[in-house]
């Protein structure tokens, strides 16, 4: 049995599509664990401009924070950003499956006489002591 080809570019197109899905979601994952480390290293490489053009506290005579105040507010915007986050992604998912709310369910129920066997108390090559001897209470000692 051949596959058509447009099967084979519809299969295609579903594993490209989920490759893409899992690289960003761990892009994303592995993102937001190294936001703090990405902005030491950022201030780190930036440290001059950081002090002459971003500082806060540039305008004053005698600053020794040396941008560690852009530091500081970046750091608190990303703890801010992460906690949001939490906030977010610890409230509880509703999925829906039908589009329409259930209102009613109807059974049709069929009368079934008494007098009908649906089964045999008995199956053959099993007798009933051997059923008891499987399902029965404990003993006490």
């Amino acid at each position: 049995m051949a596959i058509s080809n447009e099967k084979v570019r519809y299969l295609f197109a579903v594993r490209i599509l989920r490759n893409i899905v899992v690289y960003l979601l761990a892009l994303n994952i592995i993102g937001s664990s190294l936001m703090v480390p990405l902005i030491y290293l950022d201030f780190e490489l930036r440290r001059d401009y950081i002090a002459e053009v971003l500082c806060i506290n540039r305008d004053e005579p005698i600053t020794v924070c040396g941008g560690k105040c852009y530091l500081d507010l970046k750091l608190d915007q990303a703890t801010e950003r992460q906690d949001q986050e939490h906030k977010t992604s610890n409230r509880p998912v509703e999925l829906s499956f039908f589009n329409e709310e259930v209102t009613a369910l109807r059974f049709n129920f069929i009368p079934v006489p008494a007098s009908l066997t649906l089964y045999k108390q008995e199956s053959p090559g099993v007798t009933r002591s051997f059923i008891g001897d499987i399902f029965r209470p404990p003993q006490s000692a």
